[in-house]
């Protein structure tokens, strides 16, 4: 795998909100990824899945959202956990890809996120005026948060949005079930355990996923660059976010390059099932990333 240097910092934001960050560096970097995580989690459980893409040349950085993980339990002054909202969480992207592209002039970037990060990707591609980021190289969707697999009623979410300003900050429990995310069993108690994945969100932020999630498939879809490759993927055991969803996504955008990876009975968390089908999907998103970036075979040897 050879010699990866793992870099941990605070990043600090437009509105002075500072996020904790790692990140991957290989010695011989051939191009880089910019990640994003799912709800009510945070980059330290990634710590078996990063060093393989180290280790496979890309340049990985990653950041605790805010009102999550340690941006939110080990910073005095930052947002409470889950307070957050879709405009907070696209403008923090926008702002932390810009550095992370201009501190690594001249090699290829690629935007990567996991569930509701994942609908964070599509989001970040898709806005109309468009959001604001540098050149990508292709965009990696795993699991993404578009529609939920058992979503609350329509009318629901749009009263919500109607009231957020008076019930957005309310704090909620969401109640997911471990077994729903993954088939490992140890994982699965490690969530259970885990001090940094506060089950904590808010009626703005969960509404915010929800809605712009559904727009993505209903308008937004029709704005995504066709010059931007893309791959999802899913699951079709996932009981949280739907599977079909994504289908239909990849089926509506007119990327010239697009694909969507289907992994039978697999749940949630791709990157944490059990056995070794986590370390079969990183394989495939590496493969994946060096056919985009045209590496020959004989080189990855």
């Amino acid at each position: 795998m050879g010699d990866i240097q793992i870099h941990t910092s605070w990043v600090c934001v437009d509105d002075g909100v500072e996020l904790y960050s790692k990140t991957y560096t290989p010695t011989h970097p051939k191009a880089l990824i910019f990640f994003v995580h799912g709800f009510v989690e945070h980059i330290d459980r990634y710590t078996h899945i990063f060093p393989q893409f180290a280790g496979a040349g890309y340049k990985v950085f990653a950041f605790d959202q805010r009102g999550f993980g340690r941006s939110t339990h080990e910073k005095i002054g930052n947002p409470k956990p889950g307070l957050t909202n879709w405009k907070l969480a696209l403008g923090d992207i926008q702002n932390l890809i810009f550095k992370f592209s201009e501190q690594n002039v001249g090699l290829p970037l690629f935007l990567m996120g996991h569930s509701m990060g994942g609908g964070l990707t599509l989001g970040a591609l898709t806005r109309n005026p468009h959001l604001k980021l540098p050149e990508l190289k292709g965009a990696i969707a795993m699991s993404p948060l578009i529609r939920l697999t058992k979503p609350p009623p329509n009318f629901l979410i749009s009263l919500v949005n109607k009231c957020k300003g008076i019930v957005g900050s309310f704090t909620i429990s969401p109640m997911i079930n471990p077994e729903d995310r993954t088939h490992d069993k140890v994982v699965q108690n490690a969530i259970e355990e885990d001090a940094l994945a506060a089950k904590t969100a808010t009626l703005g932020g969960v509404c915010d996923m929800l809605r712009y999630g559904s727009l993505l498939i209903s308008q937004d879809y029709k704005f995504y660059p066709s010059n931007v490759p893309l791959l999802i993927s899913h699951g079709d055991s996932d009981n949280l976010n739907s599977f079909e969803a994504s289908k239909l996504f990849i089926d509506s955008v007119m990327a010239r390059s697009k694909q969507l990876k289907i992994y039978p009975n697999a749940r949630h968390e791709l990157f944490m099932e059990a056995g070794d089908l986590k370390y079969e999907v990183v394989r495939d998103v590496i493969t994946w990333l060096d056919g985009v970036l045209g590496v020959p075979e004989a080189s990855k040897l």
